[in-house]
């Protein structure tokens, strides 16, 4: 019996509010997932990050060590509405894509006033007698590539953009990595190359607090149920001790009853015997009524 009290002890706090049970549920989780979630953004946009700066080099668009920046190139508005619905922990790359296109406006501005000088160059060596096709074909290749320029960084812009919104968009989670009973599983596994989401996490803390609050008001139902049974088994418990109880006194009653009934019956076999003897003296023969 000791052991059914303590299960009934444990059980019998399911029937308290969850709202401990939540503050609980979420001190506990808060920490590990702010650090995952770090990690996994870290790890998802360092790759970008290091492949976009080494491209824009290799390319010549701004120098290894950096200059200073002047003016800023204004973004495309997905890229701005996507910028605003993403995390705050991106605000290192953006910095670093904004830092780029000041790196850009303003080589492009040097590379304009380097345009204006051969022009004037140019005017000159004609008077000369220079070749001024070979001049004019240069200046065309530089005017080029300040209209290019602009084009490039904003397709990289766009293609950013795009996979910032796909990445922004809510995933469907696998069976795998649903909650079950046993455990709670939140995608965190070693062998994805890719982190999960914080949608996710945070779809699956809403699906495992949620299957535990079911689970909860389950227990708590069954517990409700398993307790007036009891009460009404403890009532006719007693009520079947009681009428134990007055079983004993109803028995003497019966013995002591029993017992008064056989010397009445024996006091009228004294009376017949002695009725007998006194009719065979007498000559008196008794009739029967049967």
């Amino acid at each position: 019996m000791a052991g059914y009290e303590d299960q009934a002890e444990d059980l019998y706090y399911l029937d308290e509010p969850a709202g401990s049970f939540d503050q609980d549920l979420v001190y506990a989780l808060d920490a590990g997932v702010r650090h995952t979630v770090n990690q996994a953004l870290a790890q998802a946009i360092q790759p970008i990050k290091h492949h976009l700066l080494g491209f824009v080099e290799q390319q010549g668009w701004i120098a290894p060590s950096g200059s200073q920046s002047v003016g800023e190139l204004p973004l495309p508005a997905n890229t701005q509405a996507s910028n605003q619905s993403t995390n705050p922990h991106s605000a290192d790359f953006e910095s670093f894509i904004r830092n780029m296109a000041r790196e850009h406006d303003y080589n492009s501005g040097s590379q304009k006033k380097a345009v204006s000088d051969p022009a004037s160059s140019s005017e000159q060596s004609s008077e000369q007698g220079d070749d001024p096709p070979r001049k004019r074909k240069k200046k065309s290749r530089i005017a080029g590539t300040y209209h290019i320029l602009p084009l490039l960084l904003h397709s990289v812009m766009e293609k950013i953009s795009r996979k910032k919104e796909q990445d922004a968009e809510p995933m469907p989670l696998a069976d795998k990595q649903r909650p079950c009973e046993k455990g709670l599983d939140f995608g965190f596994h070693a062998g994805s190359p890719e982190g999960p989401t914080l949608r996710d996490i945070l779809q699956a803390i809403m699906d495992t607090h949620e299957a535990l609050e079911t689970k909860i008001d389950t227990l708590a139902t069954d517990m409700r149920i398993l307790q007036e049974d009891q009460r009404h088994l403890a009532g006719r418990v007693t009520t079947a001790e009681h009428d134990l109880a007055d079983i004993p006194p109803a028995l003497e009653s019966a013995v002591s009853r029993l017992s008064t009934l056989k010397q009445k019956v024996k006091t009228l076999e004294t009376c017949a015997e002695d009725a007998a003897n006194r009719t065979r003296r007498n000559n008196i023969h008794m009739v029967s009524l049967h």
